[in-house]
């Protein structure tokens, strides 16, 4: 629509016979046309873009069909990222730990104090 305007607008100003005013008027609103289209044109672009890159690929496997040594094989070749992802949550779980079994010891130790004392009176 804005494109069949924009046409009949450009007819309207080559016509002979308009007046400065009448051109003024036409050209104004024949840029305003132009900016709309313009807006309209960027918009599409954009949205075909967006459907452009957001394509999705599925690839689906059948693990049934893999051969007997595959998921060993598998197994081993993330032994060493398991291990060491084993032996940081170990020492992330000691340093959660530590303060704890710190406080802990120190409560005991002062209750067996006054148990002791509390036993020899």
């Amino acid at each position: 629509m804005l494109t069949a305007y924009r046409a009949e607008l450009e007819a309207l100003r080559k016509r002979p016979g308009n007046d400065v005013d009448a051109l003024i008027k036409v050209t104004h609103e024949l840029a305003a046309v132009q900016s709309e289209l313009e807006e309209a044109n960027g918009k599409q672009a954009q949205r075909v873009q967006r459907v452009e890159t957001e394509i999705l690929n599925i690839s689906i496997q059948s693990d049934r069909s893999k051969s007997f040594w595959r998921p060993i094989a598998l197994a081993m070749s993330n032994f060493g990222g398991s291990l060491s992802q084993g032996i940081s949550s170990t020492i992330t779980g000691l340093a959660y730990l530590l303060p704890w079994a710190l406080v802990i010891g120190l409560v005991i130790g002062v209750s067996r104090k006054l148990w002791r004392r509390r036993k020899l009176h």
